[in-house]
């Protein structure tokens, strides 16, 4: 009789989407990754994607399932080599939360990648909002104005959507049109 012996560790590996990244809408479908060994072919690679506090993302059921068990998913793949590529799809990410996805892999020797692939990344499909508090819509000031003053918050207000990363403000006099452009250059069209 002849046997292969295979102790060798497949890989497992996400390259799409990056650790740490913000995406807005139609941005993330598929996720992506790569899987490999080098001595049996690959069995296939399991993904699990989770939001806080609990909640799973079942690909069978398509939905998001609030539990603490841990939800593994198969991934896709179209590549020659099985799994050389592998996606996942089809999924409804949810505005303003931030997601953990962790990938595994496994050969037909029946080892699983001892390293899993970790990346968290945050979704945010919703504009931010932006007020003047100072000064005050359609009031006459008398006297020159020292102090501007807004707020501005990301949408929704979940404490993990993606942040504002740059807030500009501009002064235009209305009379003419014209925009302030600091003191050196004044008031220009």
């Amino acid at each position: 009789k002849y046997f292969r012996f295979d102790d060798e560790i497949p890989t497992v590996a996400i390259t799409y989407a990056e650790n740490s990244g913000a995406y807005g809408l139609n941005s993330l479908n598929p996720l992506l990754g790569t899987a490999n060994d080098n001595f049996s072919p690959m069995k296939g690679v399991q993904w699990k994607l989770e939001h806080p506090p609990l909640a799973k993302w079942d690909a069978a059921a398509s939905n998001w399932i609030n539990q603490p068990a841990e939800i593994w998913n198969a991934a896709i793949t179209t590549t020659t080599i099985p799994f050389q590529v592998w996606h996942a799809t089809n999924i409804n990410f949810i505005n303003g939360e931030q997601f953990t996805l962790i990938t595994r892999s496994s050969d037909s020797a029946g080892n699983f990648s001892t390293v899993y692939s970790t990346i968290t990344f945050k979704y945010d499909i919703s504009a931010p909002i932006s007020l003047v508090n100072k000064p005050i819509n359609n009031r006459t000031y008398s006297q020159q104005i020292t102090n501007i003053t807004g707020t501005a918050l990301d949408q929704p207000d979940t404490g993990r959507q993606a942040g504002i990363e740059i807030l500009n403000a501009g002064i235009r006099r209305l009379s003419d049109n014209f925009w302030w452009n600091g003191t050196i250059l004044g008031w220009q069209a």
